[in-house]
């Protein structure tokens, strides 16, 4: 009989340490600052376009340009 209600008790006070230590966790997303998703958004695609720029680029400067014709003999 001690035992039982010794481990209901453990049991007991158990749930009650999960269920505080989960409302200490809420408690710190009450004191966040408020997030602007459409400035969020909107750095996005911004670096989204200055990334793929620079990927151009990147690919660009490892290729050998040569015109089509080669070199013209007329030129001087």
């Amino acid at each position: 009989m001690l035992s039982s209600s010794l481990i209901l008790l453990l049991i007991f006070f158990s749930q009650v340490n999960i269920s505080v230590s989960r409302t200490t966790s809420y408690r710190g997303l009450e004191n966040m600052r408020k997030i602007d998703s459409k400035q969020i958004l909107s750095e996005l695609v911004n670096d989204l376009g200055k990334n793929m720029e620079q990927n151009h680029r990147r690919v660009m400067k490892n290729t050998d340009r040569v015109a089509p014709g080669g070199p013209d003999p007329q030129h001087h």
